[in-house]
């Protein structure tokens, strides 16, 4: 059986999909046309199936799997045999809302996948030590079960091989195996070097007779809790004179606000010059531009060094953000130079008509008309200033001009055995971009398909 697992596992995801996606096709008809009697067997059949699937054995989820969804779907498909048969236009929308169906299922999928990694990371930033290291897929967080006494929180463990005593509480324990039991509630005392003092908690939530045990027989008692303190420690381990994180902050808004506003500037103006202006020799000063692009930034990475430290701005926030105001680069040069190609010329012959300058009709006509791909434009430069590593890594030497990418990268140096401190410490970076892609998603999928079509 295990040598045909793959196989069953292949044919049981391939039947889920066609499973799932006639079911939503049924219960759409049904909605449609509405006729839902249908659904009346489709949708408690599907349940059931599901139901008898997961009730079983681990090791035979695979064939129950392809049984559970073979059977939903040959119910589906016959109550669709022998359901009245509809109308030309009904079967024209039936088949586009089916292709629709099953191209959202894989999309859906697509991103549930994608998501994974960052689920993780914010489940495990949630976590406390102890419950990252374990051997279980934990994507709940959970922490342990504490209760006052004296004024002090004690937590509640188990003790393996702790007989009840007379009025000791018990919790609902499982093994490994997965086999439940009640066991006997102790309440730890202190953690010394070679023993762990534990006493039991009674009744009323008084305390029995202590005593010192093995730490490797001792468990805590946890629940589903969220550990909200690892981001406030995340930050006091930062040092004293970054503020807890603040001066990484202003930094790195500072550098990615001016690389912003100069990339924005220079490279829609750059641009502007390749596709509306004529001049001398624009072609082949384009084709040289768009050349550079394929120089890898490692050639160029030492020649900027000595340029900039020449220049006496080494261990400044200047090598950051100035080369910027110099074009933009030559990608954002093409994106915008593409869009303003789709704006109709009529538009530029009538702003010279009414006497514009090219400056005017650039800043008042043509710039407005641009402000999908602008916004394209200020995403990527906004990712790339945000996360940029390797700039601060060759031009600053002072800690406290550190940007949030490389004092991350400091951080997992000095803390990297902490994974919770960390993956919080690693949130608060990623969050940023994350709802700026969030909120400006739109704009930059709209610049991104607009970029190219003719006018």
């Amino acid at each position: 059986m295990e040598k045909l697992s793959p196989l069953f596992w292949l044919c049981g995801v391939a039947l889920a999909y066609v499973a799932l996606g006639q079911l939503v096709v049924a219960i759409r008809n049904a909605i449609h046309t509405r006729s839902y009697l249908p659904l009346l067997v489709d949708v408690p059949v599907a349940v059931a199936a599901v139901y008898w699937m997961v009730s079983g054995a681990p090791e035979s989820l695979p064939l129950r799997l392809v049984i559970a969804m073979g059977v939903i779907t040959v119910v589906v498909a016959a109550l669709r045999a022998v359901s009245p048969k509809p109308t030309p236009k009904q079967m024209k929308e039936g088949r586009e809302g089916a292709r629709q169906t099953y191209l959202h299922l894989v999309l859906l999928t697509g991103a549930v996948v994608f998501m994974v990694p960052f689920v993780w990371l914010v489940s495990t930033s949630l976590k406390d030590d102890e419950d990252i290291f374990t051997n279980e897929i934990r994507i709940i967080p959970q922490r342990p079960v504490t209760f006052k006494r004296n004024g002090k929180d004690l937590t509640m463990v188990t003790v393996d091989g702790a007989k009840l005593a007379p009025g000791q509480k018990t919790v609902r324990r499982e093994d490994d195996d997965g086999n439940a039991s009640m066991a006997p509630l102790f309440a730890q005392l202190a953690d010394n070097e070679d023993t762990i003092s534990v006493a039991p908690i009674l009744l009323g939530n008084g305390l029995g007779r202590e005593s010192s045990v093995n730490p490797d027989g001792v468990h805590k008692v946890k629940k589903p809790g969220i550990v909200w303190e690892n981001y406030p420690k995340s930050l006091q381990y930062l040092p004293d004179e970054t503020h807890h994180g603040l001066v990484y902050l202003g930094n790195t808004l500072f550098i990615t606000a001016m690389s912003i506003i100069g990339t924005l500037l220079t490279a829609s103006m750059v641009a502007f010059a390749f596709a509306r202006l004529r001049w001398p020799g624009k072609d082949g000063l384009f084709i040289l531009l768009l050349s550079t692009m394929m120089l890898p930034y490692a050639v160029t990475m030492i020649p900027q060094f000595l340029i900039w430290q020449k220049l006496g701005f080494f261990n400044t926030l200047v090598p950051l953000w100035a080369g910027a105001f110099l074009g933009g680069g030559a990608f954002n040069i093409f994106l915008l130079r593409q869009f303003f190609m789709t704006i109709p010329s009529e538009l530029e012959e009538a702003a010279k008509i009414d006497g514009c300058s090219y400056w005017r009709t650039f800043w008042t006509i043509m710039l407005p008309l641009v402000r999908p791909a602008m916004a394209t434009v200020a995403i990527m430069t906004f990712m790339g200033s945000w996360n940029n590593f390797m700039g601060p890594l060759i031009y600053i030497s002072s800690p406290t001009k550190m940007p949030v990418a490389y004092a991350l990268q400091l951080y997992q140096s000095v803390h990297g055995g902490e994974f919770g401190l960390l993956m919080a410490a690693s949130t608060m970076v990623m969050i940023p971009v994350l709802l700026v892609f969030f909120f400006c998603q739109r704009y930059f999928i709209q610049g991104i398909t607009l970029t190219g079509l003719k006018g």
